[in-house]
């Protein structure tokens, strides 16, 4: 082994997105190439825990606390996990804000530590009408105080880099393009992806809402006629979860002869935000137990799966998101999707011919328009299924150590198999207005 990286981020048992989308990732690098140092789960501001299963292979430090973590940790943990010098080490960090809240002053601190530093950044926007370049205002501030200090950075959409090499163009060397992961191609049948789906309700009935629904939802899997829209993963109030039920009030009314289900399924990472608990009440209180259902459970990985590919229509309807892991997952099983043409989601949609709708109005005729065109969901699967061979999370492993070993070797460039993925159809960067198109691609780094 020539290079060695030490990932530091959330991880398993807590809770937490980025935490799997890590676990998935180093369960696919070969043996030795990697290890963690995560938060203490003792110490992560009280969320809630799991036993989620991880490969017992890769070694694992609980050394970090937040939002105190300071430098002291990491060199120890790095220095101990490392098998390599540390000239042949780099240390990898998974950032969002809220989970590095003092990320800057972090990474001065750690300036004079003598391994190459990385950064993905999960949440970048770039459209946003604050600056030019459509970053927020408060990400341009963060990352001109980061990527003085970064080898480099990655990002999952082709607009995401161009939007931070506009805002900072004398760092522009520094942003690669790494798309999202993938658990391989697994090709599910509808049918048989309902029946592993209604097997797992009829374990989890008390978790279906309203009480004593899951009779009615489980014939509902079982009808091979009726239509399933909904929209699965973590319940937080800003991913636009309420408008599974209204996409399903409206195709109701324009399918009659048909019955049509609204499920949104999905687990409260943080309870104590209020805004969460009020999101949760509403969910419950629109479940009918006729065309709504609710099932509030910390799914399975497979059954997660499953999930996803038993629905007719997953609909994506976040108020602002910068990418999205569901959409990810959901082109890996060649499920169908339909969205909200914003930021990286939209972008994720287009890639693979998904409808990106701008409003409710347009998304209406927009899904029906797709649950009557068999030829339509055929190509998004073929389609996703593409994405999925192409990015899965073995081959994106792959991309991560030649990155490292090129840092390490002092290459100006990663010679990137082509594996992290093409331009795509890229969203309109930057807040001027005009409708969204296609930007000409240039070259990953």
């Amino acid at each position: 082994m020539d290079a060695h990286i030490v990932f530091a981020s959330t991880y398993p048992p807590v809770v937490c997105g980025i935490g799997n989308y890590l676990s998935y990732l180093v369960g696919a690098m070969q043996r030795g190439a990697s290890s963690l140092v995560a938060f203490d789960p003792e110490r992560y501001g009280g969320r809630v825990v799991s036993g989620q299963a991880v490969d017992p292979h890769v070694p694992v430090r609980f050394a970090l606390a937040r939002p105190t973590t300071g430098p002291a940790e990491i060199v120890e943990a790095v220095a101990d996990l490392t098998p390599l010098p540390l000239d042949r080490t780099v240390l990898w960090f998974q950032h969002a804000p809220d989970i590095w809240p003092q990320f800057p002053a972090l990474l001065r601190a750690l300036r004079h530590f003598p391994v190459r530093k990385v950064a993905t950044l999960h949440t970048v926007h770039f459209q946003s009408p604050q600056t030019p370049s459509g970053l927020r205002s408060t990400e341009r501030q963060m990352l001109g105080d980061l990527l003085p200090w970064l080898d480099r950075v990655t990002v999952f959409t082709p607009s995401a880099r161009q939007a931070v090499r506009q805002a900072f163009p004398e760092y522009g060397e520094k942003v690669t393009l790494l798309r999202h992961g993938v658990h391989g191609p697994q090709p599910i049948a509808r049918d048989e992806a309902r029946r592993r789906l209604a097997q797992y309700l009829g374990r989890v009935s008390d978790a279906v809402h309203p009480r004593g629904g899951a009779s009615s939802l489980l014939r509902a899997l079982d009808d091979p006629d009726a239509v399933v829209l909904g929209s699965l993963g973590f319940l937080q109030c800003d991913k636009g979860f309420e408008a599974v039920y209204d996409l399903r009030d409206a195709l109701q009314a324009r399918m009659p002869e048909r019955r049509v289900v609204g499920l949104v399924m999905g687990f409260v990472r943080d309870r104590a935000d209020r805004r969460n608990r009020r999101l949760l009440a509403r969910l419950a209180a629109r479940a009918d137990g006729d065309g709504r259902f609710l099932v509030t459970t910390l799914t399975p990985d497979a059954v997660f799966q499953a999930g996803l590919r038993a629905l007719d229509l997953n609909l994506y309807w976040p108020e602002s998101p910068t990418q999205s892991g569901r959409v990810a997952h959901a082109l890996g099983v060649g499920a169908s999707l339909i969205g909200r043409d914003i930021e990286g989601l939209g972008e994720a949609l287009r890639d693979v011919g998904a409808p990106a709708c701008t409003d409710f109005e347009e998304l209406v005729p927009c899904a029906l328009e797709l649950l009557r065109s068999p030829a339509r969901v055929q190509s998004l699967r073929v389609r996703g299924l593409e994405y999925a061979e192409q990015h899965a999370w073995k081959r994106q492993a792959q991309c991560h150590l030649e990155i490292a070993r090129a840092l390490l070797d002092g290459r100006a460039r990663a010679t990137l198999p082509a594996l992290a993925g093409s331009a795509g159809a890229r969203s309109r960067v930057g807040p001027s207005p005009g409708r969204r198109g296609q930007l000409s691609p240039d070259p990953l780094p």
